[in-house]
């Protein structure tokens, strides 16, 4: 039995075309059309990835470019991975229809490819039908999205999902789900599966508060998951940290207020001396408020090292996915993501002379000029980078030369 699915391969077909026209005589790899090319129907992407075994957007984007040029046949040398334009582009003629793939069905293949769909589905956090059954027995489909709570905890790795929906296929739900505001509250994983083996499951309504179902939430998953060290600070920051930050700053300001009043010196002087503050009226930081709520599962310290990397997403998504395992590893990722350098501790006393340092400056600017006469290696940094970085640099030298 054969099935097939829609895709359009007008568009990528057009952009190849185009890019192989524009480069001609000289050829374009596969990785540079891959890396130019965006694709404008992103569902192709999903559909690419379930039937045609891609593992990700990139793969896929690849595939769409092999693809292209598959249909620009004749048109297109190919020497290995390197596409050249052999027709003159205004003899070529892109085809507006849809493509049609035929896929051969075949259980022992369509039944991995569901479970990757439904992992998608998952990872990507999309709203689900379940099969719901109600105290007598009805059961009826209920479309859900998730709450925001809900995707605070990473999702389960695509391995550890797979054995869940062979647990469930034999032994059905155990637990309901939750459901606060008709959004997945806690059992986000329960109603992806209930949609992809149309097995019915119960729903409870949650009642509580927005503090309440932080703390169901994090109680209900915290028990069941062996997390690393980074994924419970980077939890709790989400859970916790813009209420952190609120409670601290209000500590601060009662603090300011409290010292601000002080007493008067016993000496003849009338200058009033703020009082020193005594040191378990200190107000709590907000890395040691979410520390504290996070009732033992993560520290003040791991807190303050995870709040560094809030600015780099690749790197959360590896903490997400247990790939980086430690706050250390995380800020050590984070500052390479984002181009900074770790801050360095700046030495209370200079030991050489302002002229000595500079001389140093200056024969260390004058070795990168040399280097980059000879052929410059940017590093993995643009030159905006660059740029910004020199900017820097003038603005510290203006700052000296306005002192002298």
């Amino acid at each position: 039995m054969e099935r097939r699915y829609a895709l359009d391969l007008a568009s990528p077909v057009s952009f190849v075309a185009t890019a192989l026209e524009a480069a001609a005589p000289a050829a374009v790899s596969l990785s540079d059309l891959a890396r130019s090319y965006q694709h404008i129907n992103s569902s192709d992407y999903h559909r690419i990835k379930i039937h045609e075994g891609c593992a990700n957007d990139v793969e896929a984007k690849r595939w769409l470019v092999r693809a292209a040029v598959a249909e620009l046949g004749k048109h297109v040398a190919t020497d290995g991975d390197e596409y050249t334009l052999v027709s003159p582009f205004d003899k070529i003629r892109v085809d507006r229809r849809r493509i049609y793939r035929y896929v051969e069905s075949d259980p022992e293949v369509d039944q991995p490819r569901a479970i990757k769909a439904a992992y998608y589905k998952l990872k990507e956090a999309l709203p689900v039908t379940i099969k719901e059954v109600n105290a007598r027995g009805t059961v009826k489909d209920h479309y859900l999205r998730l709450h925001p709570l809900a995707t605070v905890f990473p999702p389960l790795s695509e391995k550890e999902f797979t054995k869940l929906v062979e647990t469930v296929r034999k032994n059905g739900f155990l637990f309901a789900i939750h459901t606060l505001d008709d959004m997945i509250l806690d059992g986000r994983h329960r109603a992806v599966i209930s949609d992809l083996l149309n097995i019915p499951l119960r729903v409870e309504q949650f009642t509580g508060d927005e503090d309440s179902a932080k703390s169901f939430v994090y109680l209900a998953n915290v028990a069941r998951r062996h997390l690393t060290k980074a994924q419970a600070a980077q939890i709790n920051i989400d859970l916790h940290y813009e209420d952190a930050k609120a409670i601290a700053a209000e500590h601060q300001r009662e603090g300011n207020a409290e010292g601000g009043r002080g007493g008067k010196s016993t000496a003849s002087s009338t200058v009033d001396f703020p009082a020193e503050p005594e040191p378990e009226k200190r107000g709590k930081t907000a890395a040691e408020i979410v520390a504290e709520r996070s009732e033992g599962e993560t520290t003040a310290a791991d807190v303050k090292k995870m709040l560094r990397i809030q600015d780099a997403p690749e790197t959360r998504e590896k903490v997400n996915s247990g790939a980086i395992k430690t706050p250390d590893a995380a800020v050590t990722a984070g500052l390479i993501e984002t181009g900074k350098d770790e801050p360095a501790k700046l030495p209370t006393k200079l030991t050489h002379s302002h002229w000595s340092i500079l001389g140093q400056v200056s024969y260390r600017l004058r070795a990168v000029i040399e280097a980059q006469q000879a052929g410059m290696d940017l590093g993995g940094h643009s030159t905006d980078d660059y740029r910004k970085r020199l900017a820097e640099i003038r603005a510290l030298l203006d700052e000296y030369e306005a002192g002298l």
